[in-house]
């Protein structure tokens, strides 16, 4: 289980990063191979539209969501899982920022 989950946020990463990777050593002029449009990064302008999580527990993070999604309040971010028994330790959820 924890082999799936942790394969499934490594090609997540990767198909992100790769195109930027390259992008970049094209622009540098180490790649002469195609490359791919950066996606344009988000930037959020509002202080208040940004917070910071941390979890209960230590363990391996799992991502339950894309990369820059936008999530409803109480939405399921992340698992933090046991990486030797592949159990849950701790689920993180977007807080309620009003009562902040």
């Amino acid at each position: 289980m924890v082999q799936l989950l942790f394969k499934r946020g490594l090609t997540e990463l990767f198909t992100q990063a790769l195109p930027g990777i390259f992008h970049l050593m094209k622009k540098m002029g180490i790649w002469t191979g195609e490359d791919k449009p950066v996606r344009k990064p988000i930037i959020s302008r509002n202080p208040e539209d940004v917070s910071y999580l941390n979890a209960s527990v230590s363990g391996l993070f799992v991502p339950t969501v894309r990369h820059g999604a936008r999530l409803d309040k109480n939405a399921l971010i992340e698992r933090i899982v046991d990486p030797l028994r592949g159990t849950v330790l701790d689920e993180v959820r977007v807080p309620d920022l009003k009562s902040r």
